[in-house]
């Protein structure tokens, strides 16, 4: 489960008032004062005190219990109860609802109605203690909920079978894992509830609760480094009877992502202070808390550098770069891909510069000159300078990478690419980076998919036609990323568009330069590239800042053309 999920949302760093307990997302632009918040909770506003706003979210304390009868906002994305107040979730709260990321509700014991959360997005769903779960609780989710704690639950949907609980869900996006008694484990005449088996047939993975021992604290949380846009941490882990799997990251009492081997807090904004906790869980998803710490991200320019970064070191030995031009853009571009918190999520990345073939092969993140380092192979007649990797419409470069890998596959759903040309496209369609393997196993990148319409196509996971309405341009900064069902184009550091994705990555390796089809090449492109990066998923707010640095590095290297 580490990872799975970036930045459900993301808590801005603001002061979390003393005795809080109840955080509310993305609702501010409707409800901005606690006499809405008091309508909507269903409570009298004298139970409301320190309300305040914080950007698009709202936080405030609230004295005791109640029932939620409302799904507060359409554009809500997260509520979370710190204290246990509400009891019990009645009705269709948050039916259609396409924002929502994650629910925490420590205190409520039981929900009624149906479609509580149908045909949403939900993705995290914290009900530890809900006793009873109705009806269509899931019913038509957009998604498979990427984590749901039903700890206590048992009565799922009324009866040991089948009542509709996860209805008609996604089966595509994986992993998911739900938490759920031992009880019912074996509750249908020997087999599992089958509201479980519906969901386990679907992909998702069960575990079956037999102890409640919480973890150890966390007692030594410290602040390792504070970048610009990410701060590294550290901690002794705790000892647990059950086995630890996996820690909670929460940044201002806010569940904010998993924690991966990295120990990196990424997507934070710069200059800032937060509150960070860590949650340690075990295969049971028992919970500890940790000792907080109080970080504050730096503030440093985009456009400085650090020539004694042992990484870019280590890259420009490796290639034997000798301009000052790339070497100084290349010093510039690992130092902030670092500042911004994005160099631990890169599988990848060329940086394309010297003049021979030797020089532009390597993987500045392992510069080895292996294929395990993904170095890459040619084929044909290109041409190698400190300008790019310039293809000649029968040449391409293997990478050596394999998406679907397992335990890779989280990894690259995101692909960028720098384009230093404008040249125009063959009859058929040109595909300047991917690998497909039949039915819907692609990773593709098409800066121009014919001569006549001049679409620029972009994929990952899944074939996405764009028309950018500029004609035919293809110089520029491009970042295609797969974020569950969806698929997304970014140029110059503007989302272009998005629309629906499916499928799988491919287990063959992408080439730069043409497509990789089925072991065969096809498409071929004759644009120059400059830089190309395998990575992970970033948030909109990362892609931005990634495509800032990339501008101003190739300013430095003096072949930006855009």
């Amino acid at each position: 489960m580490k990872g799975t999920r970036r930045n459900l949302f993301r808590p801005i760093g603001a002061v979390v008032g003393v005795g809080v307990n109840t955080f509310i997302g993305g609702v501010s632009g409707t409800i901005n004062t606690d006499v809405l918040l008091a309508q909507k909770l269903g409570i009298d506003v004298s139970r409301i005190t320190e309300f305040s706003v914080v950007g698009a979210d709202i936080q405030c304390r609230v004295t005791g219990e109640y029932t939620l009868i409302t799904g507060i906002a359409t554009s809500i994305t997260y509520f979370r109860d710190a204290d246990n107040l509400v009891t019990a979730l009645l009705g269709n709260l948050w039916v259609g609802n396409l924002t929502l990321k994650s629910i925490e509700f420590h205190g409520v014991k039981t929900t009624s109605g149906i479609n509580l959360f149908g045909t949403s997005r939900v993705e995290r769903v914290i009900l530890p203690n809900c006793l009873t779960i109705s009806f269509q609780f899931l019913a038509g989710n957009k998604n498979i909920v990427n984590r749901y704690n039903l700890s206590k639950c048992t009565d799922l949907g009324g009866t040991v079978l089948y009542d509709n609980v996860f209805y008609n869900i996604s089966e595509l996006v994986l992993p998911s894992k739900m938490y759920v008694p031992i009880a019912l484990a074996n509750n249908n005449e020997g087999s599992p509830d089958a509201d479980i088996t519906y969901n386990t047939n679907k992909g998702a993975t069960v575990s079956y609760i037999s102890d409640y021992t919480e973890p150890n604290a966390i007692i030594d949380l410290s602040l390792v480094e504070a970048r610009n846009n990410s701060a590294k941490i550290n901690f002794t882990p705790p000892t647990s009877i059950n086995g630890l799997e996996f820690y909670e990251i929460y940044v201002n009492d806010i569940y904010y992502d998993d924690l991966d081997s990295t120990n990196i807090v990424y997507g934070l904004e710069n200059g800032t202070n937060y509150k960070i906790e860590i949650y340690a869980c075990d295969v049971f998803y028992n919970r500890s808390l940790s000792n907080s710490i109080s970080v504050t991200t730096t503030n440093i320019a985009l456009s400085f550098y650090d020539t004694n970064d042992i990484d870019a070191l280590a890259y420009i030995s490796a290639s034997g770069i000798s301009s000052t031009e790339a070497i100084n853009s290349s010093h510039h571009l690992i130092y902030q891909l670092k500042n911004i918190g994005l160099w631990n999520k890169i599988q990848a990345l060329y940086l394309l510069k010297g003049a021979t073939a030797n020089s532009h092969k390597f993987n500045a993140k392992n510069p080895v000159d292996t294929d395990a380092g993904y170095r890459l192979t040619y084929v044909g007649a290109a041409t190698f300078s400190d300008l790019g990797y310039q293809l000649n419409g029968s040449s391409y470069a293997d990478t050596k990478i394999i998406p679907a890998t397992s335990g890779q596959v989280n990894k690259y759903n995101g692909l960028t690419a720098v384009c230093g040309t404008n040249n125009v496209a063959y009859s058929t369609n040109v595909y300047d980076i991917g690998a497909y393997q039949g039915g819907s196993q692609a990773l593709i990148m098409s800066l121009k998919s014919n001569p006549t319409t001049f679409l620029k196509r972009i994929a990952v996971n899944n074939f996405l036609s764009i028309s950018l309405n500029n004609g035919n341009e293809s110089r520029g900064i491009y970042t295609a990323q797969r974020n569950i069902s969806k698929t997304s184009l970014y140029t110059n550091g503007v989302k272009i568009t998005e629309d629906n994705g499916i499928g799988i990555l491919p287990t063959i390796s992408p080439s730069i330069g043409a497509l990789n089809q089925n072991g065969s090449r096809n498409g071929f492109s004759n644009q120059r590239f400059q830089i190309v990066i395998f990575h992970g998923k970033f948030s909109q707010y990362e892609i931005e800042l990634l495509h800032s640095i990339i501008d101003i590095s190739e300013g430095i290297a003096l072949r930006k053309t855009w």
